[in-house]
Parts: structure tokens; sequence; C-alpha cells
């Protein structure tokens, strides 16, 4: 980071901005303060057909949806389309959220069980696990002669503390004195109302009704069949007042860089996760085109995601890069970025909607390297006080402006190009 990016914001008030408005290394970290990168802003104008399909699967309650991209290189704006579902879904009272980011497979998050592990580590640190615990103790309370005095207590308690603490006072709050038995008489009722396993309602009982911070340690990380532990997350969301649960696996097509060999069990786990998610949860996750054809080459690996979740028009949309350049939609969505970081609407917009058209064209419509090379683009242009970015300003300032070595070849197919009103196959 140059001494101008640390300090010197105040250089994009040329075009009446706060800052950058483009992210220096264009990938979603859906947890970011940085709403360049936590996929906040997006701009649905991109895939407007796409997005409308994604939609429809969505509200459908589809079991598994496959964002898929066309081409094999990253950057196609699948993760970027996850992020703003997830967004979507995480403001709705009644429907609990995930978004893991899956690794290769020398990584933490590379296999079905890891997944489920992670969506558990994040009911709880989102206070859906909590939530709906707090809901199921006070049915609990409302049914029991023995303990509903404790029921007002109770109820106070889960409304001051609407997100686990380190360590619930829950004795002071209900005059409940033997918490342990408490806990084994209310994991009962839990288990019995929810069909949840008795190990995994006991042990999550136990540690929300004493140090609701330890669930992490006793619960989500110890050597259990992650996958099972998810079904009964899943029981325990329903009966605690969720009426579903959406969970993204952002980068999948990673986890699928295995020996063919491997691909059965892969799959055969997937198809595990898939079946527990049946009736409670949507599956979301992203594939390219190489990872599609490593599931469809493989015959153990086909018929344990067809039989549940084929890869066919009822479970996937697939972004093309081609989209991005039509009817000036990349224009539409560098304005989008622009208009969240605009701080003096009287100043025009510092990029020629020519030069926006000619970025894409030169990356063939791959969205990361488009925002990467934005970002570079208007830092180089405000430290020389370039008022417009245009053609000419691009041309003279081509390496430092974009990336690379001015072709006059590339630049005329882009010309040519713009008078077809398309861009040409490569």
């Amino acid at each position: 980071m140059t001494d101008m990016e640390r300090g010197g914001n105040g250089i994009y008030t040329l075009y009446g901005l706060s800052d950058n408005p483009f992210p220096q290394s264009p990938t979603v970290i859906i947890d970011s303060p940085d709403k360049r990168l936590n996929g906040r802003i997006f701009y649905e104008g991109i895939f407007p057909d796409k997005v409308a399909k994604f939609k429809e699967l969505l509200e459908k309650r589809t079991n598994m949806i496959y964002v898929r991209g066309s081409q094999y290189v990253k950057g196609d704006g699948k993760s970027a389309l996850m992020a703003h579902a997830f967004f979507m879904y995480e403001r709705r009272q009644d429907t609990a959220v995930a978004f893991i980011r899956c690794t290769g497979r020398n990584g933490k998050v590379s296999t079905p069980e890891h997944y489920c592990r992670e969506i558990i580590r994040q009911l709880h640190q989102r206070g859906y696990l909590w939530k709906a615990f707090g809901a199921l103790t006070n049915m609990f309370l409302a049914e029991s002669s023995k303990y509903v005095y404790a029921r007002p207590g109770a109820a106070l308690m889960f409304k001051k503390h609407n997100v686990p603490p380190d360590t619930l006072p829950f004795t002071r709050f209900t005059n409940i004195s033997r918490v342990g038995e408490f806990a084994k008489v209310l994991s009962e009722w839990i288990v019995a109302k929810t069909g949840c396993s008795a190990k995994f309602t006991h042990e999550l009982v136990k540690a929300y009704l004493e140090r609701p911070a330890t669930m992490e340690k006793e619960v989500i990380v110890k050597n259990s069949d992650k996958i099972e532990d998810f079904g009964d997350c899943l029981k325990i969301l329903r009966a605690g007042g969720f009426g579903w649960c959406y969970f993204f696996l952002d980068q999948m097509e990673e986890s699928l860089d295995i020996p063919a060999g491997a691909i059965g069990n892969f799959t055969s786990a997937l198809r595990r996760v898939i079946e527990k998610s049946s009736g409670f949860a949507t599956l979301v996750a992203t594939l390219h085109a190489s990872s599609v054809r490593t599931l469809l080459d493989n015959p153990e690996g086909r018929v344990n995601i067809q039989s549940f979740a084929p890869l066919d028009e009822n479970h996937y949309v697939t972004l093309y890069p081609d989209d991005i350049v039509k009817d000036n939609r990349v224009v539409g969505l560098v304005e989008t970025y622009l208009r969240e970081f605009t701080i003096d609407a009287t100043k025009p917009s510092p990029f020629d909607p020519q030069v926006i058209k000619y970025v894409a064209h030169l990356y063939r419509g791959n969205l990361r390297e488009i925002l990467r090379t934005m970002h570079h683009m208007i830092m180089s242009a405000a430290s020389k006080r370039q008022q417009l970015i245009d053609m000419a300003y691009v041309k003279a300032n081509h390496n430092e402006a974009v990336g690379k070595e001015f072709s006059e070849e590339t630049y005329q197919q882009f010309m040519t190009s713009m008078q077809l009103g398309r861009r040409p196959s490569s």
C-alpha cells in the first residue's frame, strides 16, 4: 500500500468522492466492514435475467442451487451474486443464513463434513441457535408444572441476553439452583419435541445454560459426525421458530480439485447434507466449468448428485462474461460503486463510459479484473489531478492505468465491437 493510499483519501474529492470506490483485491469477505469487499455493493442490472432466475429458485426453496461460471478463471461474479442473496435473507426474522468459504483439499473447509461444522459455528456466532434455544426453553417452562415459576425470569433473561453471553446468570434470573438437573430434563424434552439425538442436544443445552461461549469448544469442534449434528441443528432451528435456512457454499469448486477416486466419497457426504437439509434449508454452491465436468464424468458422483440435486435448469444459474458488456451493463456497475462513495453529487463522473467498456473488453468481461483495474485507474488519475479519465488519458498512460501494454490491434477490435454493438468472440 502506498503512502497515498494510507492517508490520501482526500485526493478523491477531485471527483466528489470520499474514497476510492473500487476494491484493490476484489474478493468477497462476507464479514468485512468494508462494503467494497463484503458484497453489499451489488448492481442487479449486471445479470438481470440470471438474478431474476436465482431469486425464483431461492423463493421456491429449491433444495440445492448451483451458481455456475462459464469461465475457467475466478472473478465472474458468482460469489457476489451469493453475497447479495445472503444479505437479502439475513434481514428476515424467521430465516437463518450462513456464508462459508470453501477451500481446497489442503484447507480446513474442504469436505461436506467441514461445511457442516462451519455452518454450525456460524449459526452459533450469528445467534440463530441461541435464539431458537431461548424460544424452546420458554416453551418448556410454559408446559412444565415443576418449573413454570421460572418462566417470567427466563423470558427476561433471554430478552436481556439476546446474543450468547460468555456466562449465563441462569440461577439469578430463574431461581433454579440445580442447573444440571434442569439441563437434563430440558434436553429430554427437546429430544422428544424435535427428534434430535440425545448426545448432541445434551451437550448444546449444557453449554448454553452454563457458559454459552464454550459452545465452540464443547460442541462445535468436538469429534462427532458433523453431518448428523448439522441435521440436529436444523431441527432445533425449526422448532425454535425459524421457517427456513439458506446456506451459501462459496468456492465449492476448490474442494473438488481432488483425485477422481475421492469424488465418490465427497458426493456421498454431500448427498447426506442435502438429505439432512430437506424440508429445512436451501444449499447454494458455486461451481465453475471444470468442476461441473468433474461431477458429471464420475459415475458414482453423478449418481449421488443427480438423484437429489441434478445439474439441470431447475437447479442452476450460469453467469456469462459476455452479458456484462451488453446494454451498458458494465457502466451501470461502475456507477453503482461510484454512488456509494459520492459526497458531492454536482461533480461529474470521472470516467468516460467508453473507458469503462474498453476495460471490460480488455479483460473479457471478468468482473474481478474490471473492478481491480478501475481501482488502479482512478488512483492513478487522481494522483495526477486528471479530471476526466477518457480514452486519450488511458492510451497515454496505458500500462499504469490498466496494467497492460497498449495494443493497437486490441484497441481496433474494441472499436469494431463498439460499432457492431457487441464484443467479438475470443
